[in-house]
């Protein structure tokens, strides 16, 4: 059956419903049913760490072959600098798994979600070095309205360069996604929880 469409003033274009299902979950007097959001391609937050192996290669000696940290891998003016270009396509590009065919990080790079789950990251992101509004109006609503972020309102990020299988098949992603919707499950007294897909973030829902 299919999930519920949110209140007219989180989507322009929702419809509701002849025959909604009852709503059971209650946050501060209010009922409301717990959601999780995938969002929008490059909203999720990405962060890398570099340990290449001796026999790797990288496009320049500059590059980095060794990170203690992890940093963030998006784009910034740095990294369209000629050169240093060349070591962020690495670090950002994928490479084909020919056994499974799908697609994994360059060898030596390792990739993650910054905050997975938590709802305060993806308010909004960072274009160029500046902070840009995305969620930031809907997570608004939605907490006026009622929810509560962690509580009743999650949000999975994904790795936007990969595909739902790849996910699947070379990460733990599905796991914490199942994870989470278990624990808004408990927490909302084993109400339904509805998985709300936004942009490319609907294949993942």
């Amino acid at each position: 059956d299919g999930v519920p469409p949110l209140p007219q003033k989180f989507c322009a274009t929702a419809e509701a419903e002849e025959e909604a299902p009852p709503i059971v979950a209650s946050t501060a007097g209010k009922t409301v049913q717990p959601f999780i959001l995938f969002p929008g391609l490059t909203v999720p937050q990405l962060e890398y760490k570099i340990d290449l192996p001796a026999h790797v290669s990288r496009p320049h000696f500059y590059c980095s072959r060794h990170t203690r940290e992890w940093h963030k891998l998006y784009i910034s003016a740095s990294s369209l600098v000629p050169g240093l270009r060349d070591c962020f396509v690495y670090d950002f590009a994928l490479q084909l798994d020919e056994t499974t065919q799908t697609f994994v990080n360059a060898t030596g790079v390792s990739v993650r979600i910054q905050d997975f789950g938590q709802v305060s990251s993806i308010m909004s992101m960072e274009i160029l070095g500046k902070s840009t509004p995305i969620y930031a109006s809907f997570i608004n609503n939605a907490t006026a309205a009622g929810w509560v972020a962690q509580s009743n309102m999650g949000t999975a990020q994904y790795d936007f360069r990969l595909d739902p299988e790849s996910h699947i098949q070379h990460t733990d992603w599905l796991q914490r996604v199942q994870a989470m919707v278990e624990d808004l499950y408990t927490r909302n007294n084993n109400t339904r929880v509805h998985l709300v897909g936004h942009s490319m973030g609907s294949p993942f829902a």
